[in-house]
């Protein structure tokens, strides 16, 4: 009777440990830059007239690409922009086949509250694409 009721322990131990999905933030886990050369190879800095794309380029040396994400397990991260942490949360919402994961980030901010809605898809290079709506982001592990 004893080594039934072991059996059907592991059986029931080793069925839940294969019923349990894995993580779809386990690749975004860590702290990550923006890709600068990413930004400035983009289609939309590229249809910028010659002196947009000079401030433009200027703006993304001096902030964009000083710039941080950081994810945590349980949900947890910290964008790093203007010299300041800012703390907040992530959900995930849904993961599509091809891997995409969409998030709902809140971050507590001198405004108050800001939740956003972000896309993060993991490319094979392991780089992850960070959009939201029009706007896209190149990260890298830093």
């Amino acid at each position: 009777m004893r080594t039934l009721a072991f059996c059907l322990s592991l059986a029931l131990l080793f069925g839940l440990s294969a019923c349990s999905k894995p993580d779809p933030m386990s690749p975004a886990m860590g702290k990550w830059g923006v890709d600068l050369e990413s930004v400035l190879q983009s289609e939309k800095f590229k249809s910028m007239p010659p002196d947009q794309q000079e401030f433009a380029k200027k703006m993304a040396t001096e902030f964009v690409g000083k710039m941080t994400f950081e994810f945590m397990p349980a949900g947890k991260m910290v964008v790093g922009a203007g010299g300041k942490d800012i703390e907040g949360t992530y959900v995930v919402d849904s993961v599509n086949e091809a891997g995409q994961v969409k998030l709902t980030t809140t971050a507590k901010t001198e405004k108050g509250e800001r939740k956003e809605n972000v896309e993060l898809t993991f490319t094979p290079d392991g780089k992850v694409k960070m959009m939201k709506g029009a706007d896209e982001l190149t990260l890298i592990k830093k």
